[in-house]
């Protein structure tokens, strides 16, 4: 059996495999199963110093703007288009575009 929490967070990575979520400073705390396994960079960096930051990974493809958590919040019905920076584990040759919306979780 297991608690609350863990059992939601199970079932959110279960249904989302390729969301993140990040805090104020645009750290990366966590990525679903799916997309942490494009991106290796993440893994490896998560492993040793904790945090990475979004924008160390991520392009804002649309809307043209910085990615800063404010950004984030103005736009937050708007749908959003992110690049990877690096290459996928899958095809070296492509970089993963990701397309949809931002939830603010309180």
């Amino acid at each position: 059996m297991c608690d609350s929490d863990s059992c939601i967070l199970g079932y959110f990575c279960a249904l989302l495999p390729f969301h993140l979520m990040f805090n104020e400073n645009m750290e990366i705390l966590q990525l679903g199963d799916g997309l942490a396994r494009l991106c290796q960079r993440w893994s490896v960096a998560q492993s040793s110093t904790g945090l990475v930051n979004m924008n160390d990974l991520f392009t804002m493809i649309h809307p043209m703007m910085a990615i800063t958590y404010t950004n984030v919040r103005h736009f937050m019905n708007a749908v959003f288009l992110l690049q990877m920076k690096v290459k996928t584990a899958v095809n070296e040759d492509e970089c993963l575009v990701l397309k949809g919306l931002f939830i603010h979780k309180l």
